[in-house]
């Protein structure tokens, strides 16, 4: 029998960023690998290039059984608003996982920082592996570019990032030097490891280093 993978990502085709991308590329391959694969999503509200006003709720898309969730609007520019919705969405996901079959493992990307405990809670209910994929280091990033500035908002994302790092199975990161940072944050180094963001070599290829970009600049 299949093994079985949930996969949480507030980003998933038809939208079009790096999150969506990267994550349908790792289902997709999943898929391809034998794996059935479950992936958990919100549903579109930006970065489309569909005009449809409403996306199905679940379908299936390359093999791969996806369900989005309802959104909540709002304001984007406040902080505590901000984390707000990202602790709705955390429950929102950790609901939805809650009334499907059980799975294997469990693969979350973060950001946003509280779905990290969505899934870990899941994949510890249903005694399968957690998988944690570090994009960005939150809170870490939001407060180097001045973004988050209220020390108890700090405290709450440093206490949610130090569960995160404890209590998942595995954490990936795409970089040594973000290893280095959750090694020191107290990731044991045998859970922590750098799965490099891919790229379609044969469709991305590096041009000449002198040409006339690079001189003009």
């Amino acid at each position: 029998m299949a093994k079985k993978i949930l996969l949480l990502t507030i980003s998933y085709p038809p939208v079009l960023n790096s999150a969506a991308r990267l994550f349908s590329e790792l289902a997709e391959q999943l898929k391809e690998k034998g794996f059935c694969v479950t992936v958990i999503t919100s549903m579109p509200q930006r970065y489309v290039a569909d005009d449809k006003e409403k996306f199905p709720e679940e379908e299936e898309l390359n093999g791969v059984k996806v369900y989005r969730l309802p959104m909540v609007s709002l304001p984007k520019q406040v902080p505590l608003l901000r984390g707000f919705e990202h602790f709705f969405v955390a429950f929102q996901y950790w609901l939805k996982g809650g009334h499907l079959p059980s799975h294997d493992a469990v693969i979350v990307y973060s950001p946003p920082l509280p779905l990290t405990m969505a899934g870990i809670k899941l994949a510890q209910k249903w005694r399968g592996i957690s998988i944690v994929n570090v994009q960005d280091l939150y809170p870490q990033s939001v407060i180097d570019l001045g973004l988050l500035k209220n020390p108890l908002l700090i405290s709450l994302a440093r206490w949610i990032e130090r569960r995160a790092y404890r209590y998942a199975d595995f954490i990936t990161v795409h970089s040594e030097g973000n290893r280095e940072y959750v090694i020191e944050h107290d990731v044991a180094e045998s859970k922590a490891h750098v799965v490099f963001n891919w790229v379609d070599l044969e469709k991305y290829r590096p041009g000449p280093l002198k040409n006339s970009l690079r001189e003009r600049l």
